[in-house]
């Protein structure tokens, strides 16, 4: 009788015990994806190598084409631990020698007379899946390039621009949230002058920018005793009149010219 209580005591003991979680980790072969696509942009012939442990599954190593570039980086997914939490994705990815034509093509651009390498990086988080809930940070160079041929450059700088292709240098810093992608330290550099760009830019198209030029006076500049003080000045006044806001869609872009600011950005 003593022998059989102790032995439904230390079942009791054991049942009341909450077996340890269930632990799983699958780790394997390279695995590979003829195309993948993230939002509006698509990625070709990916190749990562996936780790699952606990919650987390990442792909490591990864690697794609895209838009005559190369892709690299590590994406992972968390998935919840409670119905509460969503899942989130989550990574770093680097683009390198990209082409800016084959890009703005995907959005319905028109990048005839458009042309530059695109090389950048992006840290993003994704609670749930949903786009407008991103956040992130990165930067992006776009260099050996032709954007003043766009058509709201080629009328804000005066001259013609064409004799100057390959020659402008894109160089931007952002940060993604609340649906926006959020321009910081943007600078277009180029023969015919330099652009300082502010404002943000909506995971769906719509671009609140605003442009100041800093023109180039290169032939007041060769006046002897001139130049170096009249050429600071033009550039001044040249930046005031002709500093203008971007409205519109990035594929169709409208100038509101704005040079006394009585427009918020």
């Amino acid at each position: 009788m003593r022998r059989g209580l102790i032995a439904l005591t230390l079942v009791a003991g054991l049942a009341a015990v909450e077996p340890p979680p269930l632990t799983l980790a699958v780790t394997g072969d390279v695995l590979h994806a003829n195309t993948l696509e993230f939002g509006s942009f698509a990625l070709r012939d990916v190749v990562a190598t996936p780790d699952y442990r606990g919650h987390d599954l990442r792909f490591t190593k990864a690697t794609a084409k895209a838009y005559g570039g190369q892709v690299t980086g590590e994406v992972s997914l968390h998935f919840p631990v409670t119905s509460e939490e969503p899942i989130v994705y989550s990574g770093q990815l680097a683009v390198s020698d990209g082409d800016l034509a084959m890009l703005l093509q995907q959005f319905g651009g028109n990048a005839d007379r458009l042309g530059g390498r695109v090389n950048g990086w992006v840290r993003f988080r994704v609670p749930g899946g949903k786009l407008d809930h991103m956040t992130g940070t990165g930067a992006v160079t776009i260099d050996q390039a032709t954007l003043v041929q766009l058509s709201l450059l080629t009328n804000l700088l005066a001259g013609d621009p064409a004799a100057a292709r390959g020659q402008d240098r894109l160089e931007i810093r952002f940060a993604i949230e609340e649906g926006r992608i959020r321009l910081n330290n943007t600078r277009l550099h180029s023969p015919a002058a330099n652009i300082a760009i502010s404002g943000s830019i909506g995971l769906d198209g719509a671009m609140r920018l605003t442009l100041v030029p800093s023109l180039a006076f290169k032939l007041v500049d060769r006046i002897p005793g001139l130049g170096a003080v009249v050429a600071p000045a033009l550039t001044r006044v040249g930046a005031r009149v002709v500093r203008v806001l971007v409205r519109g869609q990035v594929t169709d872009p409208i100038l509101v010219p704005d040079p006394f600011r009585r427009q918020r950005d």
